[in-house]
């Protein structure tokens, strides 16, 4: 299912710092913890995906602008 919404971000359901937070507890890194769960199902999956999703854009060098 395509999502066409132009502000997806903006709109995406974030629990900023949990992902953070359970890698902390797993005494991995971010990124190696998000790798490693993001063919989980559930919330952990979605949030690692989404992770993923958005270093690749901050990497990419795409910039959110303000409205």
């Amino acid at each position: 299912m395509a999502n066409n919404d132009p502000l997806w971000i903006e709109h995406a359901n974030l629990d900023k710092g949990s992902l953070t937070a359970k890698a902390k507890r797993a005494s991995e890194s971010m990124q190696s913890f998000a790798r490693s769960k993001a063919s989980s199902p559930g919330k952990l999956g979605k949030q690692s995906r989404l992770a993923q999703t958005l270093s690749g854009l901050r990497k990419s060098g795409v910039k959110k602008e303000r409205i």
